[in-house]
């Protein structure tokens, strides 16, 4: 994966990954090896866990929004709680 991303990061800087030549034949994609390396990348500059985060207290006096029907939204103050299947 490492070669891979060697390899197109100095293409990614020039050439979004959407505007690489594909081909008729799969295997002979651009896009489609580009998007592994690009994914490498991702993860080892920009992806951080923010779960982990500290969330803000709710300032005093804080009423948390409803929509019209009643239903209170998302609270910005509280972190949603992991999807767990």
């Amino acid at each position: 994966m490492r070669f891979l991303a060697a390899f197109f990061r100095p293409i990614n800087r020039f050439i979004p990954w959407h505007k690489l030549p594909s081909r008729p034949f799969i295997r002979l994609s651009l896009r489609l090896w580009n998007l592994p390396a690009l994914r490498y990348d991702l993860r080892e500059r920009n992806l951080y866990d923010t779960s982990r985060l500290p969330a803000r207290p709710e300032p005093p006096g804080y009423v948390p929004p409803t929509n019209p029907i009643g239903i209170p939204l998302s609270n910005p103050f509280r972190p949603v709680a992991p999807f767990n299947p």
